[in-house]
């Protein structure tokens, strides 16, 4: 194999140079091309495939690309938002040989090092030539796709010397507490690389930026979660907790120092937009890692509240954006396990158990996000937070009604006419109050939250009221104390209450 890759190398850096020459970008990724699919083919027919001949010709391509090509396109010379896409050729095909080097057990048993070590090389190479930003793609790609491939039970698996690529439920070649320390010397490679090219190009380059800083949290957070999952305690696991710490306050970190290489500075553009959401992302998965399910939802609803006061002193549009993200994070979570801590350890007493603070936290965090917006940033992102605080003070106090009237028990038991009634009026309050907050602080969510209260409160009455749960259908007893009795709680208040917010409305 020597001779062979011996004169594939010769042949490509000829090429290179005569591309180089004649600007002939057609044949330099001809020559990229074919050589790794030489590579390719090699890795995949010949059972006794040389690691140090793979190595050598992955190395020949990327000195070509950065040495020859390159040489007089890349750095300070050459154009600050320009692109190569010949370079798109030696990323792939060096991308796909470092996969291989970690996932094939014909070369990674018992050792991943070559593959990092050319995902490595090709963050230095695009760090080095700036146009080749092809290569930072691939170096992502390829780690996100080798660190998610060892989660059980399914995994990214291959066997070039087989001639297959896919996925199925075997465990990769190395599985074990190498890829451990791999992680953490690729994590801190893009960290390190991904922020300074981002803060490098952040007032010339706005694209070039936003893919280093992307890049430089995505490629952690996954290979964090992915070693989590795999080596990690499920349940409560401190020490990944307090790794995912460090992320936040290094990602945070990286953001602001970002936007203080800015033209003009903390514009809050797109890289700073990347690196200030991913240490949203770090925040969550700390509170997965660290806490039981209440607190999770819990903390995740206070969170919202950190960068809305963060709008006090720094005008990025993202940190709305990002007090939006913990209210669908918390909403994600509600529809799994509606009892916040699981059913059985949902306390039966009434109001003061764990649905209170479950939702009752997220609620005023949400409004207080929406409040404070309001008074900064402004724009959707307060509306958005509106309509949540207005959505879990709801989820609030009827699930506690559902709580108490079925002892305790919130997902089992048919509905009643009193459990309804109680429902319609929370409606009819619930638009109420937001005509009257509208009416202080004008907004759309809430001015349309108001109306579709209306309309769902008059739905409730229509179909349940006087329909499914009609005492004269059902033969439900109406108690034997005249006025006071189910009929007053569920026809009497009912229109009162609804007469009473058409008049308070009215004209408003």
């Amino acid at each position: 194999p020597w001779a062979l890759f011996g004169y594939l190398a010769i042949v490509l850096a000829a090429t290179g140079v005569i591309a180089r020459l004649r600007d002939w970008k057609l044949l330099m990724a001809a020559a990229f091309v074919g050589t790794g699919l030489w590579t390719i083919l090699y890795m995949t027919d010949a059972p006794g495939a040389n690691l140090p001949v793979i190595l050598f010709i992955n190395a020949v391509t990327l000195a070509v690309l950065a040495l020859v090509w390159l040489g007089r396109r890349g750095g300070e010379s050459g154009p600050a938002k320009g692109f190569d896409w010949p370079s798109i050729a030696p990323g792939f095909f060096v991308g796909l040989s470092a996969m291989a080097l970690f996932v094939d057990p014909a070369f990674a048993a018992g050792d991943a090092l070559p593959g990092a070590a050319l995902i490595a090389a090709l963050v230095a190479v695009a760090l080095y030539r700036p146009l080749a930003l092809a290569l930072l793609h691939a170096a992502g790609l390829a780690t996100v796709l080798v660190y998610l491939g060892i989660i059980p039970p399914t995994s990214v698996a291959s066997d070039f010397s087989g001639a297959a690529l896919g996925v199925d439920g075997l465990p990769a070649a190395v599985a074990d507490t190498l890829m451990l320390r791999i992680g953490i010397f690729l994590g801190l490679v893009f960290i390190a690389a991904g922020f300074w090219a981002a803060r490098k190009f952040a007032a010339s380059a706005h694209i070039r930026a936003a893919s280093w800083a992307a890049w430089a949290v995505v490629a952690p957070l996954v290979i964090l979660l992915a070693l989590w999952l795999t080596f990690g305690n499920l349940d409560r696991d401190f020490v990944y907790a307090a790794i995912a710490a460090l992320l936040v306050a290094a990602f945070a970190a990286g953001g602001e120092w970002i936007a203080r290489g800015e033209q003009p500075p903390l514009r809050g553009g797109a890289a700073v937009s990347f690196a200030l959401g991913g240490a949203a992302v770090a925040a969550l998965l700390m509170l997965y890692m660290a806490f039981g399910s209440g607190w999770t939802t819990m903390l995740l609803g206070a969170a919202a509240i950190v960068p809305a006061l963060a709008t006090r002193w720094r005008a990025y549009p993202v940190l709305g954006w990002i007090s939006v993200g913990a209210v669908i994070a918390v909403l994600g979570r509600v529809p799994f396990d509606p009892t916040i801590v699981g059913a059985e350890f949902l306390s039966t007493t009434p109001v003061f158990n764990w649905l209170l603070p479950g939702y009752g936290v997220p609620a005023l965090a949400f409004g207080f996000a929406a409040w404070q917006l309001a008074r900064t940033t402004n724009g959707r992102p307060r509306l958005a937070m509106e309509a949540g605080a207005a959505l879990f003070a709801l989820l609030t106090v009827a699930i506690l009604v559902r709580h108490a009237m079925h002892g305790g028990v919130i997902d089992t038991g048919a509905i009643t006419l009193a459990e309804q009634a109680i429902y319609t009026l929370i409606a009819i309050g619930a638009g109420a109050i937001l005509v009257a907050i509208d009416m202080r602080s004008p907004s759309s969510v809430l001015r349309y939250g108001s109306l579709a209260a209306g309309v769902v409160s008059v739905a409730f009455i229509i179909i349940q009221h006087f329909g499914a749960l009609n005492p004269l259908f059902t033969d439900e007893s109406t108690g034997r104390i005249p006025v006071f009795n189910l009929l007053f709680l569920a026809y009497l208040l009912p229109a009162l209450a609804a007469g009473g917010l058409a008049l308070y409305a009215r004209d408003k």
